[in-house]
């Protein structure tokens, strides 16, 4: 019988009491969406999975600017890096196989890294929770080096093409010194996954992971293969004083992001996902006790370069998921964002609650406040959702 982690839903209504307490989470949630839409959002949902009850979802807006369509949970969007937690699984995979191990020299694997961090014991571990020094390619590709323009449509991108950009960022500070998101350790990751394996990331990850956890809606991006025409879509304003958007969810293939962010997929396949990663017999045999087994506390250098907490990837990094703490509880999982999406998956598995939220927007890369209240927005609804699933618990 094939794996299903969404096998013990409920199919019948359960007690009044829950089913009331299930309208009133829902009806918050919808009117935090609906608040997303005043504030401009394209379209925004929401899925929750609460052990023992129905599963909860609430979608809000639309797929496209042109509004030819509401926005529903079937939907595909891009996750961004949330996709670093499936590779995480990937290189998991990988240990339990004897084939690799958390203490392995990069260069081991990938001797061509030898000119990019200079002679530097940057292992295995040091880049599941970004403590590598390694530049990140992306403070290019993100405009940081030309803030009024970054270049689309996005070229394709080859594994050299990233290690030279990587290597022009430079070196940051010696391995395990500290913790800075580094976007191009897990492209480093997806490539020590293709040569272990000898097979492409790709076809690692859908025969290793996708099919076997039932993730019929999930895709990597770089292959330029998955249904366009199921996409909600995000827009984006190349350069300061263009007017014109352009749809991003119809890019020809995502190998800009690559290991570090390519991959589409649907809210449900999501929280499948992240049941799964709750469950320590699911078929891949990785599990949230797999990413805990070494944490981090996450700091960063703020706008004044002074060093302090860091409060988008924190409060604490594991193996390829950070973890929340919301009212004294831990949650598991993964926050996204690509050109026009924005993302984010957690789970407890102290209880089994499972949350994920999406919302498409269009992105200028000259606005500055846009970003930081998508992500306070987000944030607020995953809590509020947590919560809310926390208390319909009491009746389920």
């Amino acid at each position: 019988m094939a794996y299903d982690p969404m096998g013990d839903d409920p199919t019948s209504e359960g007690s009044a009491e829950m089913n009331d307490r299930i309208e009133i989470v829902s009806g918050r949630l919808g009117f935090m969406a609906e608040r997303l839409i005043d504030l401009g959002i394209i379209g925004a949902a929401i899925s929750v999975h609460v052990p023992g009850c129905r599963p909860i979802a609430v979608a809000r807006g639309h797929t496209d600017l042109q509004r030819s369509m509401g926005l529903a949970h079937d939907h595909l969007f891009q996750i961004g890096s949330q996709t670093k937690m499936f590779v995480a699984v990937a290189v998991h995979i990988l240990v339990k196989l004897n084939l690799l191990s958390y203490e392995d020299p990069v260069a081991r694997h990938l001797p061509e890294i030898e000119t990019l961090i200079r002679g530097n014991a940057v292992t295995v571990a040091h880049l599941l929770t970004h403590t590598s020094g390694i530049g990140s390619f992306t403070s290019f590709l993100e405009g940081l080096s030309e803030p009024d323009y970054v270049p689309w449509p996005i070229p394709s991108y080859s594994f050299e093409d990233i290690l030279a950009l990587a290597r022009a960022h430079g070196v940051q500070f010696a391995p395990g010194a500290r913790m800075l998101y580094c976007d191009t350790g897990y492209v480093l990751l997806g490539k020590i996954v293709e040569r272990l394996s000898g097979r492409s990331l790709a076809a690692f990850l859908r025969a290793e992971i996708l099919l076997p956890l039932g993730l019929n809606d999930t895709f990597v991006g770089s292959t330029g293969e998955w249904p366009r025409q199921r996409m909600a879509r995000g827009y984006y304003i190349p350069a300061a004083g263009d007017v014109m958007p352009v749809d991003t969810g119809d890019v020809p293939e995502l190998t800009w992001a690559g290991a570090a962010g390519d991959m589409i997929a649907s809210l449900g396949d999501m929280i499948r996902f992240a049941r799964a990663m709750m469950d320590p017999g699911n078929p891949t045999g990785v599990s949230i006790g797999d990413f805990a087994r070494t944490t981090i506390e996450c700091w960063d250098a703020g706008p004044d370069r002074a060093v302090g907490p860091d409060l988008y990837h924190g409060p604490i990094w594991g193996l390829g998921m950070m973890r929340q703490n919301w009212g004294g509880r831990q949650q598991w999982g993964h926050r996204g964002s690509t050109f026009g999406y924005r993302s984010s998956t957690f789970c407890d598995p102290d209880n089994g609650v499972a949350v994920s939220i999406f919302m498409t927007s269009l992105l200028r890369p000259d606005d500055l406040e846009t970003a930081p209240m998508l992500l306070a927005e987000s944030d607020m609804i995953t809590a509020a959702a947590y919560f809310g699933a926390c208390d319909i618990m009491e009746f389920a």
